[in-house]
């Protein structure tokens, strides 16, 4: 029995394609598979080219492999693009329907069997033309020796809230696929056994797990303007957060988002956003406002490859500088980068813990691959969850604070971090503004200074920096380590292990502030660190540089293609650098 398997779906953008690899997706984790799906797509309704990576396999990996082992192709443009990452001895499937082109030279070289199927001809016969995606699911099934019950239990629960005739005329299609007889199939054996008795659980994409993790964190209020790639948070809120007696207003664009959720989180609910570059360019001032007036929210940024529009539906890790450097004035900011997909869920609950903690702004810095990409999830653990409002005081004695003598909201208490009151609060009165403040909330002076009210506000993120926000992966002896964030993480994982851990790898889960502590352990203990980004500049790497130094310690290993990383070419990396 094979230990993994990578499939390949691809056809006309609009037509399901997507849909078939998800499907396969959840028969592969029925069967006891960890899974990992990749979506390759463009940034239309319909037309054009999209593919879906599905990956299944015994083991955990958290990202796919380089090459396909089978490609399901439903239009020409499947293979022009991709039959270049088909293993060798691999297998082509495709629809008959179409007058297929490719070079049967290197196809019979690298021992590449094609194999015609009657997609089209078969949902004429059994169904509708809308249902080839099924077809395609039925016939891929039946290559891989997956038992039809298993097929037909995910065709029922996809379909069931269209009724039972749709499921049945599915299910026909279905049907005639798995026993259709090939005419030909040699030497291939995709034989794929269950293995586990259990479920691995839901399929779900990344922006799925930061949508549960608000909820169970508490949010109660979304806003947001449709962005790829993280439109289906809001998505996911706007249907879940009513049954929690939540909200989620489409705004008229990314600076009334931000606005929103200052005024919502002020009145007391744990708010939220998401948007992608974009958005962030217009959500800058927005931020300030919340660091200045010191009201906590969460702002998810699902990066993708820029600048301006750019490829709205790729990859690219590129707007670090933006949000560790941006902004008029300086500011506190929290950012985050979650390395693993439960790490989706977990820091987004701790997001908006520091949020209040802290009284900042809180950056889930997320990409299109760790937003977009589906895996499967056994559980959640939680007894993990922690909820922490920081310093909220639901009374004030009235010989403190009168009518007449408002509330110190900006106190300078010792550790930098202010009382705070939700409006109502008995004997809480007092003034909120953008503006430089004294305690009390209210504008200083054109003499006033606001140099103790700036030291106030930057300082009480500084306990951050001694915490370790850098997950280990570490072999003894090894002086080497590869750094990585986001969803570039599990690529390097993955490379390392496939090398037998010859070097030590990261994730860094807190970028601002940097964790100076564990940063310095480590250029303590390592001769060389590469750090693994998806930029042209080598951004986190720099940042690292600015603020500790070690210039000749720490070197790049980039890519801005906009597809991420090949697994090969990090490999090519360790292999030089050891």
């Amino acid at each position: 029995m094979d230990k993994d398997i990578q499939v390949l779906i691809g056809g006309i953008q609009g037509e399901g394609v997507l849909a078939t690899g998800a499907y396969y997706l959840q028969v592969l984790s029925r069967m006891g598979y960890h899974v990992y799906g990749k979506r390759h797509f463009t940034s239309r309704i319909k037309g054009g080219n999209s593919a879906m990576v599905a990956y299944g396999s015994v083991e955990k990996r958290g990202c796919g492999k380089d090459q396909m082992d089978i490609i399901m192709a439903l239009d020409q443009d499947t293979v022009d693009i991709y039959l270049k990452d088909l293993r060798p001895g691999g297998l082509l499937l495709y629809d008959n329907a179409i007058d297929i082109q490719y070079n049967k030279n290197d196809a019979e070289k690298n021992e590449i069997q094609v194999i015609d199927l009657p997609i089209t001809e078969l949902v004429k016969e059994y169904g509708s033309k809308i249902m080839k995606n099924v077809c395609a699911l039925g016939f891929l099934s039946r290559v891989t020796v997956i038992k039809p019950e298993i097929v037909e239990g995910v065709v029922e629960t996809a379909f069931r809230k269209k009724g039972k005739k749709i499921i049945e005329e599915n299910k026909k299609v279905l049907q005639a696929a798995v026993n259709y007889e090939f005419n030909s199939l040699k030497g291939v054996n995709y034989l794929l056994e269950s293995v586990s008795e259990k479920d691995r659980g839901p399929v779900v994409v990344g922006n799925d797990l930061i949508g549960m993790g608000a909820v169970a964190a508490g949010c109660r209020f979304m806003a947001g303007y449709p962005i790829t790639p993280a439109s289906e948070i809001m998505q996911y809120l706007s249907t879940v957060l009513p049954r929690f007696k939540g909200r989620v207003i489409q705004t008229e664009d990314e600076i009334s988002a931000i606005n929103m959720i200052i005024g919502s989180s002020y009145a007391g609910v744990r708010s939220m956003t998401a948007t992608s570059g974009p958005g962030i360019s217009l959500m800058i001032e927005g931020l300030g406002l919340s660091s200045m007036a010191e009201v906590p929210i969460v702002v998810v940024d699902a990066q993708r490859k820029g600048p301006s529009t750019g490829l709205p539906t790729k990859l690219e890790q590129s707007d670090l500088n933006t949000l560790y450097y941006g902004g008029h004035g300086e500011f506190p900011l929290i950012i985050l980068a979650p390395a693993t997909f439960e790490d989706c869920f977990y820091d987004t609950v701790e997001a908006f813990n520091l949020a209040d903690i802290y009284q900042c702004p809180v950056i889930i810095l997320s990409d299109s691959l760790r937003s977009l990409s589906y895996e499967n999830i056994d559980s959640i653990d939680f007894d993990r969850i922690r909820l922490n409002r920081g310093k909220i005081v639901q009374e004030i004695d009235q010989n403190q604070n009168d009518d007449t003598e408002p509330f110190k909201r900006y106190g300078n208490l010792e550790d930098g971090i202010s009382k705070r009151v939700f409006p109502g609060t008995a004997n809480g009165l007092h003034h909120v503004t953008g503006l430089e403040h004294d305690e009390k909330g209210y504008p200083i002076g054109v003499k006033a200074s606001g140099e103790g009210l700036t030291e106030k506000r930057m300082n009480k993120l500084i306990p951050l920096e001694e915490r370790d926000g850098i997950i280990l992966k570490t072999n003894e002896g090894n002086k080497i380590l590869f750094l990585a964030y986001g969803s570039t993480f599990s690529y390097v994982e993955r490379a390392v292990k496939n090398l037998d851990g010859i070097v030590d790898y990261g994730g860094v889960k807190q970028i601002k502030p940097l964790p100076k502590k564990q940063l310095r352990q480590l250029m303590n203990d390592y001769e060389k660190i590469v750090v693994v980004e998806n930029n042209y500049s080598g951004q986190l790497r720099k940042i690292i540089q600015a603020e500790l130094g070690n210039h000749n310690q720490l070197e790049s290993l980039l890519d801005f293609s906009g597809e991420g990383f090949k697994i090969e070419k990090i490999e090519s990396k360790i292999k030089e650098v050891t």
